[in-house]
């Protein structure tokens, strides 16, 4: 189920309305119910995956810990299991297709697999949860129902973001409460999440399909313009979609954890990958990074881990060469900025304005490599670059721009400026009158700008659902 289908502005409220209905001792079941539901809603057969994953890691959890002799066995198991699953239906064809590029004479016939929503994240929540048990820094879950909504949990279930154990688990256990300012809170992420989605993400994203259904027929500035503009509809995308899960979870009494903190106003691309899909990252650092060796094995052991942790980071958005080129890209700017670390620190600048240009260099580097991610083959990333570096045309179709477009795009763009600062109803505030009513008009809005994204044939579905 998506959060801006129809069905979902259903399934909510009735949720939200048992939830508090019954009594703490039953909610447990009726949210593993309602993310069961959730989840396999357009397709039953993902149950069978998700309901596995979750009871093999249980199992090996439990295993570890009766077992400790045996728990690198349990380890094992689990992590060829999970990872083997997500091989299967993410990335077999894809490797199978290189074994053929490659000049070997296999019989290659594509399985075509659908590949199942969120495999990903709940794949990479379960393997953090079986590592954490193995070192011993969790202990293992013995109630199985509360293991069970722990990787279900609907609204994180399909894009993040990942969760530990010892963060989410507590709250789905302790009793919750209907909180006013929880409420407001909860609120304020619900509908900034939507204006990311539906008013400036779907809206730009009309624009950015139609220059990359065909790029030979656009102008360098119009594929730069497109790029640059995929850039803000892969951040309002995302952090719209966990904007909505954080609101929809303070709700039901739970704080999931920030996947975004304004990653654009990065001076450097370290500071980048620290606000971009927060969670991801700190899951690459711990259990990749920091056991490759991370940067106490020195430079060129430090320069090749990097490398590897941003491969394995392109790979695991999808199973095709331009994510692992644009992976390996960030890489290598990461590696060349941390080679110009020190001559550049030693250059006399204020701070200010050594940051605002730090900003402004992170911002286009990050943008310019959102044309890997984006293109759809090589031959569109030779296009790309080619047009943008080697033959740039400041040729620019206006058509596409109605006076209607206009005013949207300037709209979100305000917005955009000024969600950050939107305010939260709290218990007792005087102004609550006038809070409501500026939720009221935002939730208007977003009805107005999402009736016009459908009629106009615009996405609805999100980005990562697809990783």
């Amino acid at each position: 189920m998506n959060f801006t289908s129809l069905p979902f502005f259903v399934f909510l409220p009735v949720v939200l309305l048992l939830h508090y209905l019954l009594p703490h001792r039953y909610r447990y079941l009726l949210l593993l119910v309602a993310s069961y539901f959730f989840y396999a809603y357009l397709n039953p057969w993902l149950l069978a995956l998700i309901v596995s994953t979750t009871l093999l890691t249980y199992l090996c959890a439990l295993g570890m810990e009766k077992y400790p002799k045996k728990r690198v066995l349990f380890l094992i198991i689990s992590i060829i299991f999970t990872l083997g699953l997500l091989f299967v239906f993410k990335y077999l064809d894809f490797t199978l297709s290189l074994f053929v590029h490659a000049g070997l004479s296999i019989s290659f016939y594509p399985l075509n697999l659908i590949l199942p929503v969120g495999i990903s994240f709940y794949t990479f929540q379960t393997l953090a949860y079986v590592i954490d048990v193995y070192k011993g820094k969790t202990k293992a879950e013995h109630h199985i129902l509360y293991y069970a909504l722990f990787i279900s949990f609907f609204p994180q279930l399909v894009a993040g973001p990942i969760e530990k154990k010892d963060n989410l688990l507590p709250q789905l256990r302790a009793e919750r409460n209907m909180d006013l300012d929880k409420f407001g809170e909860g609120l304020r992420y619900f509908v900034i999440g939507f204006v990311k989605k539906v008013i400036i993400a779907d809206f730009l994203a009309v624009y950015v399909n139609q220059v990359y259904a065909d790029l030979s027929l656009f102008s360098g500035f119009e594929i730069l313009l497109s790029t640059f503009s995929f850039g803000i509809v892969i951040y309002c995308d995302f952090s719209g979609y966990c904007d909505i899960a954080l609101g929809i979870a303070k709700w039901l009494g739970v704080d999931l954890s920030k996947n975004f903190d304004r990653p654009y106003l990065s001076s450097s691309l370290k500071e980048f990958w620290n606000r971009w899909h927060i969670t991801l990252n700190d899951f690459f650092t711990e259990y990749i990074y920091i056991p490759l060796g991370g940067s106490k094995k020195g430079r060129v052991r430090k320069y090749l881990n990097i490398l590897i942790v941003f491969f394995i980071s392109g790979l695991w958005h999808g199973a095709s060469l331009h994510f692992i080129l644009w992976g390996l890209a960030h890489g290598l700017l990461l590696i060349i900025e941390d080679l110009l670390y020190a001559p550049i620190s030693k250059i006399k600048l204020e701070d200010g304005a050594k940051r605002v240009i730090g900003i402004v260099v992170t911002y286009i580097l990050v943008n310019l490599a959102w044309g890997l991610f984006r293109a759809q083959s090589l031959n569109d990333i030779a296009i790309i670059y080619s047009k943008i570096f080697a033959s740039f045309i400041p040729a620019f179709d206006l058509s596409f721009f109605t006076p209607e477009a206009i005013i949207i795009a300037i709209l979100g763009i305000a917005l955009l400026i000024y969600l950050p600062y939107l305010p939260k109803i709290k218990r007792g505030e005087k102004q609550n009158y006038a809070y409501i009513s500026m939720y009221a008009l935002l939730i208007l809005i977003v009805g107005l700008g999402y009736f016009n994204n459908m009629t106009s044939g615009g996405e609805s579905s999100f980005i990562y659902f697809q990783f």
